[in-house]
């Protein structure tokens, strides 16, 4: 089984799911398909976020 390709930027859970599970909301995917890999690490600022 792949890895799983998404993840929450609540809680961190990886998941395939395009919502969280636990906190319901939208996940972010893990790699770009065509691109470079997404390169967040914890404390990232996103967007002003």
């Amino acid at each position: 089984m792949a890895a799983s390709q998404r993840f929450c930027p609540i809680c961190g859970t990886q998941t395939d799911d395009a919502f969280c599970p636990t906190d319901k909301v939208a996940t972010f995917t893990v790699t770009n398909p065509g691109g470079e890999p997404a390169r967040f690490a914890a404390g990232d600022v996103v967007a002003g976020k």
